[in-house]
């Protein structure tokens, strides 16, 4: 003790300053710092959780980003099949139709040359009596008289039958 008389210590004052000290320290440990690192504590769990949070969070908004990428590339997908097939009817419906103006193209041609076939007969027989009529006038004024009219008629019959299938 002598040694700390020497240096100025008085071990009364310093054995109190330290009962003081620890007092001191239990009861900041006891009310300050237990209060306090248990605040600390609650605030790095919040950080903690809230950083987990973000995390799932990021996660959840990097899976949705891929499912919207997936859903998008499907309906983009399907509208070119969709697209693609309505092209291929359009074109199915385009070449049906070609082919049935085409038909109807041909029996209106084949309706026409009836038609025109029956028209050229009619036409043809209309000028075959006018004919007739026109050789026996002739043939009356070239005579002025008939010899015999039944001889003049089964004539000309039998020349305009021969002009008929020669023409």
């Amino acid at each position: 003790m002598e040694i700390l008389n020497a240096l100025g210590i008085h071990w009364k004052i310093l054995l109190g300053q330290i009962i003081n000290f620890l007092i001191l320290l239990y009861l900041l440990n006891r009310f300050v710092f237990k209060g306090f690192l248990d605040l600390l504590n609650k605030r790095r769990e919040k950080i903690e959780s809230g950083i987990k949070k973000e995390r799932e969070y990021t996660e959840k908004i990097e899976m949705t980003k891929k499912e919207r990428e997936e859903v998008l590339k499907r309906a983009r997908e399907r509208s070119v099949r969709v697209l693609e097939e309505a092209e291929k009817k359009a074109k199915e419906r385009e070449k049906e139709i070609l082919t049935l103006a085409e038909k109807e193209k041909q029996r209106m041609i084949e309706e026409g040359k009836k038609i025109g076939k029956i028209e050229a007969a009619r036409l043809k027989e209309e000028l075959f009596r006018k004919n007739i009529e026109l050789v026996s006038l002739l043939a009356e004024k070239i005579l002025k008289e008939k010899i015999d009219p039944e001889k003049d008629k089964k004539f000309i019959e039998e020349k305009l039958t021969q002009l008929k299938y020669e023409g």
